[in-house]
């Protein structure tokens, strides 16, 4: 049975569980034995840091993070990426710019041949 994306959607759930819980935790890689991610509560602020883990009998080390933060359960989002928008208003100008110069220049050219 397939499921459908707001069915795999995590409700926000405040830390009010935990005494004192301010902190979100996310933690990213080998947890429990296998791959994932874990979020919880915590009163304390865990850091960010991340480690290199190898398993007994793994021949490859797994990257492992811990995310400190305090709402949203770390996964805010970023603001607009600048370098795209950069981009597009230097375009823009530039375009502006041709285009006026090569009007004004055709309209000249007009001028002098009455």
């Amino acid at each position: 049975m397939m499921s459908t994306d707001d069915e795999q959607i995590i409700p926000y759930k405040p830390c009010t569980y935990i005494h004192e819980g301010q902190f979100c935790v996310k933690a990213v890689g080998i947890i429990g034995g296998s791959l994932g991610t874990r979020r919880f509560c915590s009163s304390r602020d865990l850091g960010n840091y991340c480690e290199y883990i190898r398993r007994p009998g793994d021949q490859r080390e797994y990257r492992s993070c811990v995310y400190t933060c305090t709402g949203d359960g770390c996964n805010g989002a970023g603001g607009p990426y600048l370098p795209n928008l950069w981009v597009f208003l230097t375009a823009s100008v530039l375009s502006l710019f041709v285009y006026f110069r090569d009007f004004s220049s055709s309209s000249s050219d007009q001028v002098f041949r009455s």
